[in-house]
């Protein structure tokens, strides 16, 4: 409860608002598709056992594949495609680090986290990434030392 409630922290903190999710921690990566986390619909499952950087990133990147689902245009989506030099939004036949939809929830797991960790896309420079959240969601890279946890 505590990493959701900074999770949510981190995005009020910037001025997003988060939509509705239902977060699920699971014991091992079969609830997740194999992944750390996976979100559907709002349902998000994160398959990290310790509270950790690993974790926070993984409930960050999550919940920004909600966030970008409900608030973001088909028009934002195109230009955040065009900077980012991307074809495809989400498609599963494209590699993870080539789809549009990937590289948006990293930008915000980036944004929002303490940024211990690199995204794991490519292109990944600060300015470039500051770029990029601000197409997304319109508001000023928050500091990353605001919302502790």
């Amino acid at each position: 409860q505590r990493l959701v409630r900074w999770a949510m922290g981190r995005y009020e903190h910037a001025g997003l608002r988060v939509p509705p999710i239902d977060v699920h921690f699971n014991p091992d990566v079969t609830g997740c598709y194999g992944h750390l986390g996976s979100e559907l619909r709002g349902r998000i499952d994160i398959c990290v056992v310790l509270v950790s950087e690993i974790a926070r990133d993984a409930l960050l990147h999550e919940m920004g594949h909600a966030w970008v689902d409900a608030n973001v245009s088909a028009t934002t989506r195109e230009q955040f495609m065009g900077m980012r030099g991307l074809q495809v939004w989400n498609d599963p036949g494209v590699i993870w680090d080539e789809r549009a939809s990937e590289h948006a929830a990293e930008t915000l797991a980036w944004a929002l986290g303490h940024r211990y960790l690199a995204p794991g896309i490519p292109d990944h420079a600060p300015e470039r990434l500051t770029a990029a959240f601000g197409l997304l969601t319109g508001v000023p890279l928050p500091h990353p030392g605001n919302v502790d946890a």
